[in-house]
């Protein structure tokens, strides 16, 4: 499972120009393959998501994506290697 910030960070290095140079695929074409296995899924941002990313406890920083992604991590932690988010005390990640 994916939820959409985290979705569009890992679409990030398949963009840049120097990938596309290596051979990537195109990220368009990346996504419809990924989203074809059999237990893709995604997750929407509710109304109650959002709301709650807006008033996320302990001073959490104002990147909207990071904010996303840690209030969603209530029902999925986010795979993340950003340390801002792991260091967050209100927060649970996954990451080794």
């Amino acid at each position: 499972m994916f939820h959409s910030p985290s979705l569009a960070r890992l679409t990030m290095p398949c963009a840049r120009a120097s990938f596309e140079r290596a051979g990537s695929p195109d990220v368009r074409r990346w996504l419809e393959d990924l989203s074809e296995l059999p237990n893709f899924r995604t997750l929407p941002t509710s109304a109650a998501i959002a709301a709650l990313s807006a008033r996320l406890p302990g001073g959490f920083h104002n990147d909207p994506a990071d904010r996303l992604a840690t209030a969603i991590n209530r029902a999925v932690p986010p795979v993340t290697r950003d340390r801002r988010i792991r260091a967050y005390a209100h927060a649970d990640t996954i990451w080794q």
